[in-house]
């Protein structure tokens, strides 16, 4: 988790910074959501793309089986 969370902070290619986000909001991860915190200006869309990504993530788990 911490080098994902580097990658989405210091990567120089915007598109892997957003993968990198993507993956962050996958994990289901309590450090991946306080990173989103710090990157968003709201604790609410923070706490909104988290919980997003983690009902595609299990949305998606649930097709595949």
């Amino acid at each position: 988790m911490p080098k994902l969370i580097e990658i989405a902070q210091n990567n120089r290619n915007p598109a892997v910074r957003k993968q990198a986000m993507f993956w962050l909001g996958q994990s289901n991860d309590p450090r991946a959501l306080q990173f989103l915190k710090k990157c968003c200006r709201s604790e609410a869309l923070a706490q909104y793309i988290f919980e997003m990504y983690s009902r595609i993530s299990l949305r998606n788990r649930d097709i595949s089986q």
